[in-house]
């Protein structure tokens, strides 16, 4: 896998090509405050609001298979959720 590999092509698109299996995947996203480390990499001020997103992508076993963190300044991030009820919703608060 090459670098330009990587920014052409999705990464789930990578795995199933590796011969992986994607089982699910779950998301969190946290809002947090920055560390000075953090705050000089996303250029705002220490203890500035930021939004941390987790993501694991699992085989059919549970199994991890990629695990990402990434970080966004709270500024410049917006969620949006389009929530259709097509069985029973079932939000999960934690």
């Amino acid at each position: 896998i090459t670098p330009e590999t990587l920014t052409a092509t999705p990464i789930l698109s990578l795995l199933r090509d590796a011969g992986l299996h994607i089982g699910g995947a779950t998301q969190t996203i946290e809002a947090m405050n920055a560390d000075p480390e953090l705050a000089s990499m996303l250029q705002v001020e220490p203890r500035a609001a930021v939004l941390h997103v987790e993501r694991r992508i699992e085989n059919d076993d549970g199994e991890a298979i990629l695990v990402t963190n990434a970080y966004y300044r709270a500024d410049r991030y917006r969620l949006s959720f389009d929530m259709h009820e097509t069985g029973q919703f079932m939000p999960e608060f934690g």
